[in-house]
């Protein structure tokens, strides 16, 4: 290139760069700051109230086991491809430990949990039949409408004493939804 092309280059691109500037950068950071509408804490509150539920009347039990949930920014374009906070996406992974009196099968365990699920609005994306052998693991995907989804499983485990139990597990997420806390800088 030219030093009079890269000169005029040059000059494009920083008056498209002030332009971008003058109008509140509104095209480059996702514009989401205080519009109605829910929240990614509004989602996870609905969606964690109903996987807890479903799961203590699956299970019949309070006992459970929670691991980090995660928050991710999914925001319109930011720097360098990245998304920018205005909106995010939260997760949490929920597993109740299987009970040596409970003698239902993964499979089971699975379907009473979609059907409790069924019965607060969500609805059955997919299901991933059991492989065989002895202790297959089955798996189900559900979405609640305009709040999240879920990966719904159940496995076995061996207890010490050499029982097998089967652990229920579901792993929710929000949609990317607005972040109530986000100001356009």
């Amino acid at each position: 290139m030219r030093t009079g092309s890269l000169r005029r280059f040059t000059w494009a691109v920083l008056a498209a760069s002030a332009a971008l500037a003058a109008t509140g950068c509104s095209v480059i950071g996702g514009d989401s700051g205080d519009k109605p509408g829910p929240t990614y804490n509004d989602a996870m509150a609905v969606i964690y109230k109903d996987a807890l539920s479903s799961m203590k009347t699956t299970t019949g039990r309070d006992e459970l086991e929670e691991y980090g949930g995660s928050r991710d920014a999914c925001g319109g374009p930011d720097f360098l491809d990245s998304k920018d906070d205005s909106k995010r996406r939260a997760s949490l992974y929920i597993k109740y430990p299987g009970d040596p009196a409970d003698k239902r099968s993964s499979a089971d365990l699975v379907k009473a949990m979609v059907d409790q699920l069924t019965k607060l609005g969500w609805i059955v994306e997919r299901t991933v039949p059991a492989a065989d052998g002895p202790d297959p693991e089955v798996k189900a995907y559900m979405k609640k409408p305009g709040s999240g989804n879920a990966g719904i499983y159940s496995e076995a485990a061996h207890l010490p004493t050499g029982e097998t139990v089967h652990d229920l597990v579901i792993d929710i997420g929000t949609d990317c939804l607005r972040n109530p806390d986000w100001r356009k800088p």
